[in-house]
């Protein structure tokens, strides 16, 4: 929602009340609180400030891994990612993302979970290419984000907004079925969620449109 002192509260609060549950890992709390407040200055457009998280957050990653094994360390690279664009270097981002190790979901993650499919837009890849001048490699890179590889350990949750960053790049290149097919799968995942969602809104008009310029075209 926008309110990021709001959330930046909330996140002390419960960085606060782990240390006090916590008391015999205080290198792998500080792992944590330092990942979680790097997301968070990072959505918040504080880049110095997000830097300075991850590096204080890598004097304790041993200490993490040891701890939280490939869970966390999965989460801190995406969370690197994002800060990467932030400082639009793509490539760069690309390069962290593709190299972090991507470990299956087990009984033991416990309520690490969340971590698991986090954050909750994790789309960087596509993104830095888009950021780079390259929207095919974009659609390529979400259509990935899209398929479960069974070849791979990845089965991480699937966020439906990727159809609908799909679809806007389709009709962006032209190409108008991918696009409405996209739109209408989006639409249809959304159903029963939020229907003021902005991009919810904005992917009923596009897709509205598209059918009523196809509908004129094939007449």
């Amino acid at each position: 929602r926008g309110t990021m002192d709001e959330a930046r509260r909330e996140l002390l609060a419960f960085t606060d009340l782990y240390n006090r549950n916590s008391p015999a890992t205080p290198a792998e709390n500080r792992f944590l609180q330092d990942i979680l407040f790097c997301y968070l200055e990072t959505t918040s457009n504080r880049i110095d400030s997000a830097r300075a998280r991850l590096t204080k957050a890598m004097q304790n990653v041993d200490s993490a891994r040891a701890m939280w094994g490939g869970t966390l360390l999965l989460f801190k690279g995406m969370v690197e990612g994002e800060l990467l664009l932030a400082e639009h270097l793509p490539d760069s981002a690309i390069h962290v993302v593709r190299t972090t190790r991507v470990p299956s979901p087990a009984m033991t993650t416990g309520y690490r979970m969340p971590m698991y499919s986090g954050p909750y837009l994790r789309d960087i890849v596509p993104r830095a290419f888009l950021m780079k001048g390259q929207p095919d490699s974009a659609i390529v890179e979400y259509k990935k984000l899209l398929t479960i590889d069974t070849a791979t350990r990845d089965r991480r949750l699937i966020n439906p907004l990727y159809h609908y960053r799909l679809a806007k790049l389709y009709e962006q290149t032209g190409a108008t079925d991918d696009a409405i097919r996209e739109y209408t799968r989006f639409l249809s995942l959304w159903k029963d969620a939020d229907k003021d969602q902005s991009d919810y809104v904005d992917a009923r008009k596009r897709l509205a449109l598209l059918a009523r310029r196809q509908g004129v075209s094939n007449r």
